[in-house]
């Protein structure tokens, strides 16, 4: 899983393994080792209806309602969005499939990424 974050907003990209993981009704977490501290971002499954972001002891997590899996289950959905509004200010949320990149000179591995919906199409 991939965590990219720029100013006020959060995006998570998830493979094959992760989104069945997720499906499955079980939290995908990763874990970033610094030398006098660690940094989870989480996508946690949850009963509520609306996607929303918390930050607690050192954990970043991204709550995506279950009732929405079965939709991102389909080919053709490729993530959600949304924004949360806390003290007056806003937070982009963005959870998504993690494409295999066009380019081929990538060196990480892809082979549990998802097929890029343009190949085999001009674009």
């Amino acid at each position: 899983m991939k965590l990219r974050i720029l100013k006020n907003a959060v995006r998570l990209r998830v493979n094959k393994t992760e989104l069945d993981q997720f499906l499955s009704g079980h939290p995908v977490i990763e874990t970033v080792e610094f030398s006098n501290a660690s940094l989870q971002y989480a996508l946690m499954p949850t009963p509520e209806s609306e996607m929303k972001v918390s930050f607690n002891a050192n954990r970043l997590a991204i709550h995506l309602p279950m009732a929405w899996g079965k939709e991102w289950e389909k080919e053709d959905k490729v993530g959600f969005e949304a924004v949360q509004e806390f003290n007056g200010k806003t937070m982009d949320i963005l959870v998504e499939k993690d494409f295999k990149c066009l380019s081929p000179e990538r060196t990480e591995d892809e082979s549990n990424n998802f097929d890029h919906p343009t190949i085999g199409h001009n674009c």
